[in-house]
């Protein structure tokens, strides 16, 4: 008798199940990590967004004008954020993220010029806990 050498067709029927739950497994988790570092990313865009803003303040007395010292890299998150500069007046500002796909947990976030960071889910509700860590 020949001795065969090879896989039966249940070893690798088997080895492909193990395969696909290890799947079912890591990518739902790879893409909530992914998410929650863009997040963190956005944030920190947002800070630096907030210094030249703040700089623009010693320079002139006022935000006014301010808008167009923001050096952000839209490009980089056009597909999860878009920054808006809302409220810009003499004393005030409030520098917003808003995301463009509502499965984001942290939708909408927001910093004003006493640094007070908020951050709301798709449906409104108040996540700033949980976004700004």
């Amino acid at each position: 008798m020949i001795n065969q050498r090879g896989f039966t067709l249940i070893e690798i029927l088997l080895t492909l199940v193990v395969v696909g739950v290890l799947a079912l497994i890591a990518i739902p988790s790879y893409q909530h990590y992914v998410i929650q570092q863009n997040t963190r990313s956005v944030q920190s865009e947002m800070q630096l967004g907030v210094l030249d803003l703040e700089k623009h303040y010693m320079k002139h007395h006022s935000y006014i004008g301010a808008d167009s010292q923001i050096k952000i890299n839209n490009a980089e998150y056009s597909e999860t954020y878009k920054f808006k500069l809302l409220n810009l007046s003499k004393t005030t500002f409030t520098f917003e993220a808003v995301g463009t796909k509502k499965a984001i947990k942290c939708f909408k976030m927001t910093i004003n010029e006493i640094g007070q960071h908020r951050a709301f889910s798709a449906d409104g509700k108040d996540v700033t806990r949980a976004c700004w860590k």
